[in-house]
């Protein structure tokens, strides 16, 4: 109530002397150089804490695309000097017994003026009810088809929020933070917003891509079959260990 009278009695002098206390608290804000510098010196001492090893060599594509796969520094490194890259990222958000997973392709595209070119492709996204939350659920009179319902309401909730394709122009500070959010498994929906428009692609699949299995080594080779009527050669004795020599 105070503040209100304050502000009456601001108008009502303003046109005699002005209004000393409203000029002064307009003058509060920070002037917006000062709020950007100080948002990218923040950004700065975050990329700093990473150690980033940038004397890393990463292999590049026909077109010359800086191939990270899943290495988020390498996208991070890409981002901070707008270089044409591709990167594949997987956001998981785990709480209330159920676990939302999004797979996502990035690719920058380059400059355009002063902002930097950046796709989002959502490859596949997944929502998986903890087998305890499972089990809490029936025990609460819940039936299967309800919990799989729960499911598939949790993975419309994940498709509205994230669109299969997002083409991007981000600030240089912009990117930069944007890929470290990622790198600490944080997605800012806001900031991808303002920097973004939906374009119309096919759904996102649901169910993560399977995760490549390393190569299994070679086994050994099996051996040659014998000739019809060959005799099979007699296995060979196992050689016995010979004891060394006691040393003098």
């Amino acid at each position: 109530m105070a503040h209100k009278l304050s502000l009456i009695a601001c108008l009502a002098l303003a046109g005699i002397a002005g209004c000393k206390a409203c000029s002064e608290e307009s003058d509060v804000s920070p002037a917006p150089e000062r709020t950007e510098q100080s948002s990218r010196a923040r950004v700065l001492s975050r990329l700093s804490a990473r150690k980033i090893d940038r004397n890393k060599v990463y292999p590049k594509d026909a077109q010359g695309k800086v191939l990270c796969q899943t290495d988020v520094d390498c996208f991070i490194l890409q981002a901070e000097t707008c270089t044409g890259a591709t990167f594949t990222h997987t956001l998981v958000n785990s709480g209330y017994g159920i676990k939302q997973s999004v797979n996502a392709r990035y690719v920058i595209g380059g400059k355009e003026g002063t902002r930097c070119k950046v796709e989002r492709h959502v490859q596949a996204i997944d929502t998986a009810i903890d087998p305890v939350m499972a089990e809490a659920l029936r025990k609460r009179g819940k039936s299967d088809s309800e919990i799989d319902a729960t499911r598939a309401d949790s993975i419309e909730s994940l498709r509205r929020r994230h669109p299969p394709r997002l083409d991007c122009l981000f600030g240089e500070s912009e990117l930069l933070e944007t890929t470290l959010n990622l790198a600490d498994g944080r997605f800012d929906g806001q900031e991808w917003k303002a920097a973004c428009r939906v374009v119309d692609a096919p759904p996102s699949a649901v169910g993560l891509p399977a995760v490549e299995q390393p190569a299994a080594a070679d086994a050994p080779a099996a051996p040659e079959p014998a000739a019809p009527g060959a005799k099979p050669e007699p296995a060979k004795p196992a050689e016995p260990d010979v004891p060394a020599p006691k040393q003098p």
